[in-house]
């Protein structure tokens, strides 16, 4: 049996700062004050933190209770997020990235003095003088992205008799796709990693957000009417597209030339 979260440890002195200690390994916990939330809320950040929201005048001691009380999902998230972090460097150690669903690897060639990068299937010339692999594979992807995305947006709303305004593909941070009240539509471009079924689940919920701007039972209701699979899609984006944001990032910071031959 696994054993039980120890103690919480002081981070810097700082009483805002703690680190749970579970079998003798430290997990951060940040905690934020934000006047908005009403609540304590957990949330297993992708770059490896626990964060503890926290309402304007939540009590400490109150948020050391909830900490406590919430134990065993924090040790259970932080595990997950160890075998995610853990996968992501076995990929990027070979030299993949996740594209459409797929695992491709990239690999680099000489010829005529210019490196060239192979994936999926194609060849590009590349300049790695003037830009990383790693940044050259994030711009290579959005460009595709800005391309693809709009078009399949297109056809689904065509397809389920949609009307939108304007779409955009952006670098968001925090959401794979957004609905204005304006009937503006947002993409992540990080949708074009994801399997085809699920980016088209992302894209039929930022639709449907145009006949039902909120998250109310008429709103799920209709969405599963035009997207069956639409509880395989929540499930593989809470399981696999958490690391996705951080991936390439974690890649253009690194610059993959450890990965030059």
């Amino acid at each position: 049996m696994r054993r039980q979260p120890r103690s919480f440890k002081p981070r810097n002195g700082a009483n805002h700062d703690l680190h749970l200690v579970i079998d003798e390994e430290a997990i951060p916990i940040k905690m934020t004050r934000k006047p908005a939330a009403r609540h304590f809320i957990l949330k297993m950040h992708d770059h490896g933190y626990i964060e503890l929201t926290l309402p304007k005048i939540g009590p400490i001691k109150e948020a050391m209770q909830f900490l406590r009380k919430h134990q065993p999902w924090i040790a259970d998230q932080w595990r997950k997020w160890l075998k995610r972090a853990k996968e992501q460097q076995e990929r990027n150690n070979k030299r993949e990235i996740l594209y459409r669903g797929r695992v491709e690897p990239i690999t680099l060639q000489t010829r005529n003095g210019l490196s060239c990068a192979c994936f999926a299937g194609l060849h590009f010339p590349i300049d790695l003088q003037r830009m990383s692999l790693g940044r050259w594979m994030a711009e290579w992807l959005r460009y595709q992205a800005e391309i693809e995305l709009p078009q399949r947006l297109a056809a689904l709303a065509s397809r389920h008799g949609f009307s939108y305004r304007q779409a955009k593909v952006r670098n968001q941070r925090t959401r794979w796709g957004s609905c204005s009240s304006q009937r503006n539509i947002s993409l992540n471009w990080r949708l074009i990693q994801f399997p085809k079924k699920h980016a088209d689940y992302v894209m039929l919920h930022e639709l449907n957000h145009l006949r039902h701007l909120n998250h109310s039972a008429r709103f799920w209701n209709s969405l599963r009417v035009i997207c069956p699979w639409m509880d395989e899609s929540e499930n593989w984006i809470r399981s696999q597209a958490e690391c996705l944001r951080s991936e390439l990032d974690v890649a253009i910071e690194a610059g993959l030339e450890r990965f030059l031959p």
